[in-house]
């Protein structure tokens, strides 16, 4: 604990408040893999919006968590076997970011 201490006093008073900013997102954040496609369509909307990506992606998938709860969203037509011995399936992303393309081009965004 002493040692911790003495660290965080060799610390600038910014790098001691990014810290305790990093600190606080403990638990906030998760990582996963995604297409570019779909990440740049995401930037796309935050711009869009002017509003934070991550922000944008949060609600996207809150409604899409939503909507798949309800019944609304199946995943089955994108379902693909998987080579993993961990999951016995995977989703073909290529196949839904089409659909995603023709969404944004019918709406005239493309």
């Amino acid at each position: 604990m002493l040692e911790k201490r003495d660290a965080d006093r060799s610390l600038t008073r910014e790098q001691r408040k990014e810290r305790a900013k990093q600190a606080a997102r403990v638990g906030r954040r998760a990582s996963y893999d995604l297409p570019p496609a779909l990440i740049h369509h995401v930037r796309r909307i935050g711009e869009k919006e002017r509003t934070p990506a991550s922000q944008v992606a949060a609600a996207l998938l809150a409604h899409g968590l939503r909507r798949y709860w309800m019944g609304e969203i199946d995943l089955r037509a994108f379902k693909v076997p998987s080579d993993s011995p961990r999951y016995e399936w995977n989703l073909n992303l290529e196949r839904l970011l089409e659909k995603v393309s023709q969404a944004v081009e019918a709406s005239g965004e493309a």
